[in-house]
């Protein structure tokens, strides 16, 4: 069996407003594992979705800061939140961390799509290529 590094649950506590803009990144994107297609179907409540990081540079104390860009059903950019988390030792060993997302963070009347993505700082802020994430009922 594998040794893996728990969960961090996210819900709305977790999340602060964000002001970042942020350019295409150069590290690898986040991935929803359990997700077929990339799509949320939406259940509400206490569900949790699955986000995990990787990427090759993943040191025990880095602080990661993980954006959710929500997106109005007219495809404007709507509300953006971030949370901040700081890589554990079992993490950075296992080139992974992961966060279970809480579904009633979403709304998928209002907003069918949320783009994910994290920011890290190395020797500069690198940021990653997003995770598009679609969300149906």
């Amino acid at each position: 069996m594998l040794n893996r590094p728990p969960a961090r649950e996210i819900t709305r506590e977790d999340l602060n407003p964000s002001t970042h803009n942020s350019d295409p990144g150069t590290l690898t994107a986040p991935v929803a594992p359990f997700l077929f297609d990339n799509t949320i179907h939406y259940k509400g409540g206490d569900t949790f979705v699955t986000i995990s990081i990787s990427y090759p540079q993943m040191a025990a104390g880095q602080a990661l800061n993980q954006h959710l860009q929500f997106i109005s059903t007219d495809g404007s950019k709507a509300s953006k939140w971030t949370f901040t988390h700081t890589l554990t030792v079992a993490e950075a060993k296992a080139k992974k961390a992961t966060w279970e997302i809480a579904m009633a963070l979403f709304d998928p009347e209002n907003y069918p799509c949320v783009n994910t993505y994290y920011v890290v700082t190395l020797a500069a802020p690198k940021t990653s290529k997003s995770l598009e994430l679609m969300l149906a009922e």
